[in-house]
């Protein structure tokens, strides 16, 4: 049994948690399994489970965190074996959803663990709304901000998105959801390396596409993966918005017209906030505002 289960074998709480995108891979009191009256066996009750998820205590520490089989998905009434350890793969309900009526955790003295879940399978419904989730909305997969709307056009959404760069990258990571949570996931097998605007996603999969910084329409039909960005007027990296220039010579980066400025290196590392910055020579991403721009500096 893991070490934080013996401890707390006679508390209400057991220090153990469901944690998955539909309570954004938060430990949360409402997903905190609860102890029985028999040792290693823990319960919760009342949850719809979809998506991807693991158990594991707050910390995610070794000793408590179980992941699934790569490929096999849980069925109701039947026990599921965990993996244990960090790098064990997410259990994956794949397009089910579980309506669960009680959740059981079983963890044997030697720290091996079951799932058992019961309950009843909710209905597939039509998709009428996904989501682009990413660096847009910080990974949050509560925040609907990412929403693309339904169009005329049969299995079609579209919206506009904002995409900033990722820490420490010149790209935007990010793939499309059909529901908040992290419901229904599409992306690639492999992850891209360079900004891409125009591609086709595989349900299920779930490595990024990177994008250059800037505000795009973006549009996806659910029908074959295929999406599509299109830059929004002065909003990608090389175009000025009106009144503002970015300016590189003499070792100096310029600003005119921002009233917010940030410098950054390649790698996404802060250089400066000011409008006028002397740095070494090489590539910058420059924020101005809403422009972002790459200049070089020699």
């Amino acid at each position: 049994m893991c070490a934080l289960c013996a401890l707390v074998g006679n508390a209400a709480g057991s220090g153990i948690f469901v944690r998955g995108g539909f309570n954004n891979w938060g430990a949360e009191p409402a997903w905190e399994f609860q102890t029985t009256d028999k040792e290693g066996v823990y319960t919760l009750a009342d949850k719809e489970l979809f998506g991807q998820f693991k158990v594991a205590d707050a910390n995610w520490s070794d000793a408590c965190n179980y992941g699934g089989i790569s490929g096999a998905v849980p069925q109701l009434g039947m026990p599921y074996s965990l993996v244990p350890g960090g790098t064990s793969a997410n259990i994956d309900l794949g397009d089910a959803t579980y309506n669960c009526k009680t959740i059981t955790l079983t963890i044997d003295g030697e720290g091996n663990a079951s799932l058992l879940l019961e309950g009843t399978e909710g209905e597939v419904g039509e998709v009428t709304e996904v989501y682009v989730m990413g660096n847009n909305n910080g990974w949050d997969f509560t925040d609907p901000s990412g929403k693309l709307t339904a169009t005329e056009t049969a299995g079609e959404f579209s919206g506009v998105i904002t995409f900033p760069a990722a820490e420490e990258s010149e790209l935007s990571y990010w793939r499309i959801f059909e529901g908040l949570g992290g419901k229904g996931t599409w992306g690639f097998a492999e992850e891209t390396t360079v900004s891409t605007l125009e591609g086709t996603f595989t349900k299920g999969l779930d490595k990024c596409c990177t994008t250059a910084p800037g505000t795009y329409k973006v549009t996806f039909n659910i029908n074959t993966g295929a999406f599509k960005l299109v830059a929004t007027e002065g909003s990608v990296a090389g175009v000025d918005a009106a009144g503002v220039a970015v300016n590189a010579a003499n070792g100096e980066i310029v600003v005119e017209g921002a009233q917010s400025v940030a410098v950054y290196t390649a790698a996404g590392a802060l250089v400066s906030t000011d409008a006028r910055t002397r740095v070494a020579a090489g590539l910058y991403i420059v924020r101005a505002d809403n422009v972002v721009k790459k200049v070089i500096v020699k």
